[in-house]
């Protein structure tokens, strides 16, 4: 079985998401631009509205239909250029907007969910030292109780790939209430 973790997981998808987008992208713009070269020869008669081919690129083209003049308007055809490339602009800049907003939250997803894991295994060594701590404790407590010992307690263990020592000690006996001792623990992971 394969493990994969999370976070690579997310990365992968929210990547393939972006070079799918940007595939797209120039999908769009190569064939925008074969179909514009494949319709220069197409004519649409401003006073109809038929469409007929002119293949003799004439500047002044006749019609069919209505017999009416049509002129090869340069600055006309200029401005539909510069407003395709506009468009063309806006798209690549939709994309680009898209792509940096989608790389930021891929981003803060990751860190968000890289902290949480952090946040959460710290947590668990907390808990673990904590219950190792109190079994130092009350092992330091019984064997003082049973043999009268009061050596320090150094106990070891090995909880999922780390090491926890414990240590329990009095620093002097029986100086509490009622002739009691104050016990420290400790725990290092």
């Amino acid at each position: 079985m394969i493990a994969i973790n999370l976070d690579f997981a997310i990365s992968l998808v929210i990547s393939i998401i972006l070079i799918l987008v940007i595939i797209s992208w120039f999908r769009y713009t190569i064939k925008e631009d074969r179909s514009l070269n494949q319709s220069k020869d197409v004519v649409q008669c401003p006073y109809c509205s038929y469409v007929f081919t002119d293949f003799l690129k004439q500047e002044i083209k006749i019609c069919p239909r209505c017999e009416s003049y049509i002129e090869n308007k340069k600055e006309e055809a200029m401005k539909k250029d510069i407003f395709k490339n506009e468009n063309k602009a806006t798209v690549l800049i939709t994309v680009i907007m898209m792509v940096l907003a989608m790389t930021t939250l891929s981003i803060g997803i990751l860190g968000a969910m890289g902290s949480q894991g952090l946040l959460g295994q710290n947590q668990v060594n907390r808990i673990q030292a904590e219950q190792l701590a109190k079994g130092a404790f009350w092992q330091f407590y019984i064997r003082r109780a049973t043999t009268g010992v009061s050596a320090p307690l150094t106990i070891t263990e090995t909880l999922d790939g780390k090491t926890y020592t414990a240590s329990a000690s009095t620093d002097v006996p029986g100086t509490g209430p009622e002739n009691t001792s104050e016990i420290t623990t400790t725990t290092n992971y």
